[in-house]
């Protein structure tokens, strides 16, 4: 049901996407009332589609942004699609408890207790937390659920795209990257550990310099990692 409900969604996108570059193709322009529908409709798919659709596009806005706006005014699609940086679907405390106990093997509410979500972005989201024995404050960052599959399941598709000489020329055309560099770069932002590792070496190298603060690294697993509170604006 799960591969079903994802490969529907896809569709829903891809429909999408190719009224969007059949009106585009015709207009050469997307800011018409049809056109603002459909990347309405659009944006709403991307989100229904889940952690990976949406840091694809995030990887592309800007990319976008190089090509195809040229001034310092931004049309509805661009401002549209900018918002998903934004109000990223947020997951359950009871499975970012579950996750902490199955990793690392102990009861979250044995020590921390949850004050706030500072906020959630494509991959995951993060937590503000306070030790219930000391009352410090730390931060508690962890992936999304389902976020491995989704990889697995973005990166078969985007393969069989990539396959198909038609769309790899329109695609190529429109937006000419590599789109399995982005794959790549998913792969590791996807890791704690690898974050934990590049946590550390940043500490390292920012030792002696007082102006720059960076969180201590407290535990971590592969999908989930504690480290201390710094205030911030």
């Amino acid at each position: 049901m799960r591969l079903l409900t994802s490969l529907w969604n896809y569709c829903k996108l891809s429909y999408n996407v190719y009224k969007l570059y059949t009106l585009y193709s015709y207009n050469q322009s997307l800011d018409t009332d049809r056109g603002y529908i459909l990347i309405d409709t659009f944006k709403r798919n991307v989100e229904q589609s889940g952690s990976i659709c949406i840091k694809f596009c995030q990887w592309l806005i800007p990319i976008l942004d190089n090509i195809y706006i040229k001034g310092d005014k931004k049309p509805y699609w661009f401002r549209s699609l900018e918002t998903l940086y934004e109000n990223c679907p947020i997951h359950s405390q009871e499975y970012s408890k579950r996750v902490y106990k199955h990793e690392l093997g102990e009861d979250f509410d044995d020590d921390y207790i949850i004050l706030d979500i500072i906020g959630s972005g494509s991959i995951g989201q993060v937590y503000k937390i306070q030790n219930k024995h000391t009352d410090k404050l730390f931060a508690y960052k962890i992936i999304h659920p389902d976020v491995k599959y989704q990889l697995t399941l973005f990166r078969t598709i985007l393969r069989i795209m990539l396959y198909i000489p038609y769309i790899r020329h329109k695609l190529y055309t429109l937006v000419p990257v590599n789109y399995m560099q982005f794959i790549t770069q998913f792969e590791e932002q996807i890791n704690m550990i690898k974050e934990s590792n590049n946590l550390l070496r940043m500490n390292y190298n920012y030792k002696d310099n007082s102006s720059v603060i960076i969180p201590q690294l407290i535990r971590c697993s592969e999908s989930c990692m504690i480290m201390t509170y710094e205030e911030g604006d």
